[in-house]
């Protein structure tokens, strides 16, 4: 006959087949925790790799398109707080990704914030272009396909690509 071992593992799962579990299996499966990293990410935000990736990408966007001929007319002509903006939009992409407890989060309208800024297809095209382009130049292709994806959303919402309206 063939005897079931009390203890084994597969991968990270770890079993013990028994009512009391041994020190010496305790302290190796405690030890053994650190090293696994690859959990499944807990939020949206988790998979881009937290609040500071998503400011990398933010900050990074936005110095991009202040320097673009199309939109950064548009962002000089009503942006006057660098700052304050970029603490905005990053609280609206932390919100939007599932929020992080240390963060307060956004409050806002998003067609409202847009409204009266002049904002036609082609700068819809081209923020959403420019934040892709940002987003895989700094974050693996999982999270910019998740932000890109978040943003063809929101670019939708506001009327641009892929909201069945003419530009």
């Amino acid at each position: 006959a063939c005897e079931v071992p009390l203890h084994w593992t597969q991968g990270r799962a770890v079993a013990w087949a028994a009512p009391e579990l041994p020190e010496v299996v305790r302290a190796d499966f405690l030890a053994a925790l650190p090293g696994w990293a690859d959990r499944t990410p807990g939020s949206p935000l988790e998979e881009v790799g937290g609040v500071p990736a998503l400011e990398a990408v933010v900050t990074e966007f936005y110095a991009r398109a202040r320097r673009d001929p199309l939109l950064g007319p548009v962002f000089a002509a009503h942006v006057e707080d660098w700052p304050a903006h970029l603490g905005r939009v990053t609280a609206f992409w932390v919100t939007l990704l599932g929020g992080d407890a240390d963060l307060a989060p956004w409050r806002g309208n998003l067609n409202a914030a847009h409204a009266g800024l002049g904002v036609r297809g082609e700068h819809l095209r081209a923020w959403l272009t420019l934040w892709e382009t940002t987003a895989r130049a700094l974050l693996p292709a999982p999270a910019a396909d998740l932000l890109t994806a978040r943003a063809r959303a929101m670019g939708a919402r506001l009327g641009g690509p892929g909201s069945r309206q003419r530009a």
